[in-house]
Parts: C-alpha cells; sequence; structure tokens
C-alpha cells in the first residue's frame, strides 16, 4: 500500500525529488529485512532455550 503510494508520487514528482522517494523506499525495505531477520534470530533463540530445556 505504502509502495503504491510512493510509487504514484515518483511518477508526479519532479527529478529532483525522485532520489528522496527512492531513499525512503530502500529504507523501507531495509527495515523489512531487518525485522524479518531479528524475528528469525528471536525464534531460533526461543526454539535454543526449548531444546535445551527438554533435553
Amino acid at each position: 500500500m505504502v509502495t503504491r503510494i510512493l510509487a504514484l508520487a515518483f511518477s508526479f514528482a519532479p527529478v529532483t525529488f525522485r532520489p528522496i522517494i527512492v531513499s525512503i523506499i530502500i529504507s523501507d525495505v531495509v527495515r523489512i529485512l531487518f525485522s524479518i531477520l531479528g524475528f528469525a534470530f528471536f525464534f531460533l533463540i526461543v526454539a535454543a532455550v526449548v531444546v535445551g530445556l527438554l533435553s
């Protein structure tokens, strides 16, 4: 949804604003990737603790 709005803004924005919009999109993607990685890391830690308690 946000990316669609940004894409619309990108198509209408003058050339001067385009680098700003691109950087916003990149930071959004990076934030999503880091949250996924953080969740996976947290899940791995929880799984390791559970396995440690069960064994």
